[in-house]
């Protein structure tokens, strides 16, 4: 089992418009609204991979039915803290002629000390059901910032045999990160906060990779947009070049980069192969071609740095 995360989980609707005009009027081409948050599409992912899968999450009382029908349709389970209210809706805007998404994302529903308590027992004992916990995305308002950092603690004492992959950003990522987490994706701008100073190049890249390591991270993937990913594991350095791809979206390419590879290693597949499989996850998430997943396989090299 994979159980992933999802503190501040969504309804994202996205809009198609041939390009955004600022200031002006636009004329959407198409729209489609369906479930999200980093958590609930790591989840979604898992199971296309073929891999039992759940997501725990906090959730409004008036979506908790939409929620668990959808989830179950992707052949997800749902475990959930309820919440009164409903869903924050996520607003994300593509530009098909530029391949550009402008998101605007909702702060979400504010939780309670209680609430939190509720979530940290439904979490730890998740955990201790699964091979695998991701821990993925923003905090809702009223969520300490060391949250993710006293989950890791939690499942370090109380499920020790769970794996915990972390992917978050700002401060809630600095206090995980010391937590020692078994893999974290960040991406270009998240490593950039992190060292406060801007990756411009692979020297760059390299010693924010140290602060990393130092700062407590096992495995590490970094995702650097069209210029490909790096993982750094195990001593050894791995690149993908960006594979050309129409761009249909950018939601969830860093979810399904991390799907990918957490399901490259339950099959069984070496540290160098799981990273193919993460690279063509996230290029057929970008193409809205999933079900070519593996054709790009076999187009993704990787070569080591």
């Amino acid at each position: 089992m994979i159980t992933a995360l999802c503190l501040n989980p969504s309804l994202d609707r996205t809009v198609y418009v041939e390009r955004l005009e600022r200031g002006g009027t636009n004329r959407v081409l198409r729209e489609q609204t369906v479930p999200g948050g980093k958590g609930v599409n790591v989840a979604r992912m898992m199971a296309s991979f073929g891999l039992p899968s759940r997501a725990a999450l906090f959730l409004g009382r008036e979506d908790e039915r939409l929620m668990e029908e959808t989830l179950s349709l992707w052949g997800c389970g749902m475990r959930a803290v309820i919440l009164d209210g409903a869903l924050r809706v996520n607003i994300k805007v593509m530009d098909q002629s530029r391949g550009e998404i402008t998101e605007l994302n909702a702060p979400g529903s504010p939780v309670n000390d209680r609430q939190l308590e509720a979530m940290e027992d439904l979490v730890i004992e998740s955990a201790d059901q699964s091979r695998w916990l991701c821990l993925c995305g923003s905090l809702p308002p009223g969520c300490p910032e060391e949250y993710y950092a006293r989950l890791i603690r939690g499942v370090r004492l109380r499920a020790p045999g769970c794996r915990i992959a972390l992917d978050a950003s700002g401060e809630s990522f600095r206090l995980a990160l010391r937590e020692g987490p078994d893999l974290i994706k960040p991406n270009l701008d998240e490593l950039s906060a992190y060292t406060d100073y801007a990756i411009e190049d692979a020297d760059d890249a390299r010693r924010g990779i140290e602060a990393l390591r130092k700062g407590g991270a096992g495995d590490i993937i970094l995702s650097m947009g069209a210029r490909g990913a790096r993982l750094y594991a195990g001593g050894t350095v791995l690149h993908v070049s960006g594979l050309k791809v129409p761009v249909a979206t950018t939601v969830g390419a860093g979810d399904a980069m991390l799907s990918g590879y957490i399901a490259g290693l339950e099959e069984g597949l070496s540290r160098k192969e799981a990273f193919r499989l993460a690279a063509a996850a996230a290029a057929a998430r970008v193409a809205g071609q999933e079900e070519r997943r593996e054709e790009y396989v076999r187009l993704i090299g990787v070569r080591e740095e």
